[in-house]
């Protein structure tokens, strides 16, 4: 009887870690390009985001999207963002100095989605004048008018948090109670002994 306990035990245990092992698997932003509170020339600049796993590629403009906002949340021109292996690149054209803010979001290739943003600061010394037809504007782009449901009212950060800490969540309840009723099971059946 011990050993049957003992086996069930392992299996649920193992099992937990089955449960919360995808919910914790997901690609984190690693790198930026410009990196996070540099201060840039104005041009043709490469964006450049860098994950610690690869991204899944949809095709041409497709999983992936990107934002660059100067600090009046207006947007600035910028290519599709493509993706390639674990980076996510576009680029962007920008002539006014100020402070820009680049928001992402992007699926990994585990399927998870993954979103974040950073700021990057751009100077004007060398008197880049913007060239409208300088690059080829990216179409569509969701993340220039969120729902009003992922976003608050004063068009801050986006409020929900992604799926996957819910997973986690989920995953560290369901393991917690697994082990507890494990040992519940234990103790008893040591007192019956």
């Amino acid at each position: 009887m011990k050993s049957i306990l003992k086996f069930i035990a392992g299996a649920l245990l193992l099992g937990s870690f089955a449960v919360a092992s995808p919910a914790l698997a997901h690609s984190d932003e690693v790198q930026t390009q410009p990196s996070s509170g540099e201060t840039v020339e104005a041009g043709l600049i490469d964006l450049k985001l860098t994950f610690g796993e690869d991204l899944l590629d949809l095709g041409e403009n497709e999983g992936s999207e990107l934002l660059v906002t100067n600090e009046n949340g207006a947007p600035a021109l910028f290519t599709c963002p493509v993706a390639a292996k674990n980076v996510l690149s576009a680029v962007t054209a920008i002539a006014e100095a100020g402070d820009y803010k680049v928001i992402w979001r992007t699926v990994s290739i585990d399927g998870h989605p993954v979103e974040g943003s950073y700021s990057f600061k751009v100077s004007n010394s060398n008197g880049f004048v913007l060239d409208p037809n300088a690059i080829q504007q990216c179409e569509y782009n969701s993340l220039i008018a969120p729902p009003a449901s992922q976003s608050d009212t004063n068009g801050d950060e986006p409020t929900d948090q992604p799926v996957s800490f819910w997973m986690i969540g989920v995953g560290l309840f369901i393991g917690a109670a697994i082990i507890t009723l494990v040992i519940f099971l234990i103790s008893k059946n040591r007192s019956n002994d």
